[in-house]
């Protein structure tokens, strides 16, 4: 028999806490009818994820039942199972032929493997590679900030959940203390993985606390291993400064082998400057980051502000499109630029929007950008091709109202067809 991760099987998901819903913006047509669909469309409230079923022509019909009650954070979705985090349990659903959660196919305790000693999942998040073979997911507490882990499963094609390896690694660094890294991106070859963490005391001439980039590689098993050979070169900054990356899970990967990453410049007693988009290009040998992108031509986000460490401020969501050519980056307003693989991103469009505060987006792959305000119970729909961005008929479609921030990991997840 295999040797599976602990395993509970159960046949119901706890509902999450219901609240109540704002009234509809748009008609809704609830069906189970997926045959002219070309994605489904996942929605994580505090009432169940609300599953969408898109047709060639971009319209959303809800699936009948949503929402489905599942337990915990709804994260990743691989092949036909629904990954959802808790605090110490990750659990796996069923997807039904029609985009339905269907039954739990099983539970796994992070507490029972490596790593556990560092904490619970913490509402730190996950993340499955882009073969849909290993998940990541991150371990650590606020009672114990000198330890965080990444755990590594592999989801099996029944739905389990196999423990593969765990990789510790501790908040310091030359005396400093650090938070854990965001989720992280991982590369379209899946070898690597890049996010940022608040590195306190870092920062040049005040001693303010600067993000810096941490990144991750997958050895020959899967298992996440803090890069050795990482480094980075480039962009070129402004006078007397230095760049750093705007922390949390700000570095979103194209198809081609780059990062595109939000930066902000930090010179000695001038504190930090505005944030500007780089791309950087990633070495296929050690995972290195290096970027030909100069300041001068960098674009500057529009939405949003910086504060003293350049963390937790209103960036709040950041995708990049199934071609890898347009970034879109969220918050205080949607914004949208051109990415251009190695040569400088460029601004595409202005603030989109009408002031709402935009938490989580997402592509499918007919052109559509998916835009989702927790605060205002709104899923945003736009159709963007090279030249032009439209709000699409039918946007916004109405979603049970949230907290603001309340699912900022991972609270939208759509699976082209």
């Amino acid at each position: 028999m295999k040797n599976r991760a602990v395993q509970i099987v159960l046949t119901f998901g706890v509902a999450l806490l219901a609240m109540p819903a704002f009234a509809q913006s748009t008609e809704l047509n609830i069906s189970a009818s997926t045959s002219a669909s070309v994605a489904n469309i996942y929605v994580q409230t505090t009432s169940g994820v609300v599953v969408f079923t898109e047709a060639s022509n971009g319209k959303l019909t809800e699936v009948k039942g949503s929402p489905f009650p599942v337990s915990g954070q709804m994260e990743d979705i691989g092949g036909n199972f629904l990954i959802s985090v808790g605090t110490t349990l990750l659990h796996v659903y069923q997807i039904e032929s029609n985009g339905a959660v269907g039954k739990q196919i099983s539970v796994t305790n992070t507490a029972s493997y490596g790593g556990s000693k560092c904490g619970g999942t913490g509402g730190q998040g996950s993340v499955l590679d882009h073969a849909g073979e290993y998940l990541y997911v991150q371990l650590n507490s606020l009672t114990n900030n000198a330890c965080a882990a990444w755990q590594t499963y592999r989801l099996e094609s029944d739905g389990y959940l196999q423990f593969v390896g765990d990789m510790e690694y501790y908040q310091s660094f030359d005396g400093t203390l650090y938070a854990p890294s965001a989720v992280p991106t991982i590369s379209s070859s899946d070898e690597f993985g890049y996010s940022s963490f608040v590195n306190y005391g870092n920062c040049p001439g005040d001693g303010k606390p600067c993000p810096a980039f941490t990144a991750f590689a997958a050895n020959a098993e899967g298992v996440f291993e803090i890069n050795s050979k990482f480094s980075t070169t480039g962009p070129e900054p402004p006078p007397e400064a230095t760049w750093y990356p705007y922390a949390g899970p700000f570095e979103r990967a194209d198809g081609n082998g780059h990062i595109a990453a939000l930066l902000t410049p930090v010179a000695p007693g001038n504190g930090f400057g505005p944030i500007q988009l780089a791309s950087y290009t990633i070495n296929p040998s050690t995972g290195a980051l290096s970027s030909s992108n100069s300041y001068e031509e960098m674009p500057f986000l529009e939405i949003g502000d910086w504060n003293q460490c350049a963390c937790y401020g209103s960036i709040l969501a950041m995708s990049m499109s199934p071609a890898g050519d347009v970034v879109a980056v969220g918050g205080e307003g949607l914004q949208l630029f051109h990415f251009n693989g190695a040569a400088t991103p460029t601004s595409f469009g202005g603030t989109l929007g009408g002031g709402e505060q935009f938490q989580q987006l997402a592509w499918d792959k007919n052109n559509h950008l998916f835009a989702l305000s927790y605060g205002a119970g709104q899923l945003f729909q736009y159709t963007v091709t090279s030249t032009s961005i439209t709000q699409a008929p039918g946007s916004p479609y109405q979603v049970p109202a949230q907290l603001d921030g309340i699912y900022g990991v991972k609270g939208m997840v759509i699976v082209p067809k």
